[in-house]
């Protein structure tokens, strides 16, 4: 008998330890203008006391109808009583009915993979409105910032009074991050082993469009070599070959040896007369 009692009050601390406190998003559904309304729901818990804010949207000759409400909550057994608190926010297209307030029982439930509330919904009847019903259907969303709901609450300045929210960090904080960053660039650019890599065998252009390569001892002096001298690197040494003046540059003008031609003197013609050689010699001598 004692272990049925046990059992019998231990189901209900199971069901009242559930953390419903976060965004819940889905629809209320109007049996009367028979309509789905997109709706959101943000549960705060403070010391075991609940409270939040609702969000609806609702269309008006194609117009969005926004309207943000602080909410009451109360937890009776597995079900939580939802009332309209107060509205502070709205761009209604008309004025709000005066008086006129929503009361949801939603009941909580789970499976494998998802949080659920789901129930009734229905307003107070007014002297000049009639009471309206429907259902209402909600999920929790993992990824707040996915909502509707925060982003506007934020905007009002009212999303740092539920206990879920972690505010974005400050734009000081995003500085700091990135001068850290930035930081540890310039670190690896100073590097000397770095820097001596990026002297090595530079390939650019002089300002006459010619290629160029600039090569960088040890002791880091710098020589521009042009495409033409690094040619002449390849070949065999001591062996000089017929070339043409490389382009020039404003430093230096560089040329390639080429061998030099000697004019011969052709010989005497032997069977030439005697006059006719001693002109000959006497032009040479001249």
């Amino acid at each position: 008998m004692i272990k049925y009692v046990l059992i019998f009050f231990l189901f209900p601390l199971k069901l009242f330890s559930q953390d419903v406190s976060g965004v819940w998003t889905g629809t209320l559904f109007n049996d009367t203008t028979k309509k789905f309304i997109r709706y959101e729901l943000a549960i705060s818990e403070d010391n075991g006391k609940l409270s939040g804010f609702s969000h609806t949207i609702f269309i008006i000759d194609s117009i969005r109808n926004i309207g943000v409400k602080s909410v009451k909550i109360k937890k009776a057994g597995n079900d939580y009583l939802v009332e309209d608190d107060k509205l502070i926010y709205n761009n209604y297209s008309e004025p709000p009915a005066k008086g006129v307030k929503t009361f949801s029982d939603l009941v909580f439930s789970e499976n494998d993979s998802a949080l659920f509330l789901r129930g009734h919904w229905k307003t107070n009847p007014t002297r000049n409105y009639k009471p309206l019903t429907g259902t209402i259907f909600l999920q929790k969303k993992k990824d707040i910032e996915q909502t509707l709901i925060i982003p506007k609450l934020d905007s009002l300045g009212l999303a740092r009074s539920l206990s879920f929210y972690q505010p974005p960090p400050k734009s000081s904080e995003l500085e700091i991050a990135s001068s850290q960053v930035a930081g540890k660039n310039e670190s690896e650019q100073s590097n000397p082993v770095n820097i001596e890599k990026d002297k090595r065998n530079v390939r650019n252009n002089d300002r006459h469009g010619n290629e160029k390569f600039t090569n960088t001892d040890i002791a880091g002096n710098e020589k521009d070599l042009t495409v033409a001298d690094v040619e002449n690197k390849k070949r065999r040494p001591g062996k000089i070959e017929n070339a043409t003046p490389t382009s020039k540059t404003d430093d230096e003008e560089s040329f390639v040896p080429s061998k030099k031609k000697i004019s011969k003197v052709a010989p005497p013609d032997k069977k030439a007369a005697p006059q006719d050689l001693q002109k000959r010699k006497s032009e040479q001598v001249t």
